[in-house]
C-alpha cells in the first residue's frame, strides 16, 4: 500500500466532501422539479453554488412547502 502523505489525506477528504455537497445539490434539484415542476435558473444556480448546511434546510423544507418560494425565504 503507498504512504499517503497528510496533505493528500486532506485533500481526498476535501475531494470526498464536495462530491456529497454536489449530489445532495443534484438530489435536491431533482426532488424540486418532482415536486413543483420546472425549476427556474436562479434557483438552480442557488442551489448549486449553496453550502451543505443550506442543502440539508432546504431538503427538509420540501416536505412543508406549498411553492418554491416557500423554501428558499
Amino acid at each position: 500500500m503507498p504512504y499517503i502523505t497528510s496533505v493528500e489525506r486532506i485533500g481526498m477528504r476535501k475531494g470526498r466532501l464536495e462530491g456529497l455537497r454536489e449530489g445532495k445539490a443534484e438530489m435536491l434539484l431533482d426532488q424540486l422539479q418532482e415536486r413543483f415542476g420546472l425549476v427556474p435558473e436562479s434557483i438552480q444556480q442557488q442551489v448549486t453554488s449553496a453550502p451543505m448546511d443550506d442543502l440539508n434546510a432546504w431538503a427538509r423544507k420540501i416536505f412543508k412547502a406549498d411553492s418554491l418560494q416557500a423554501i428558499f425565504l
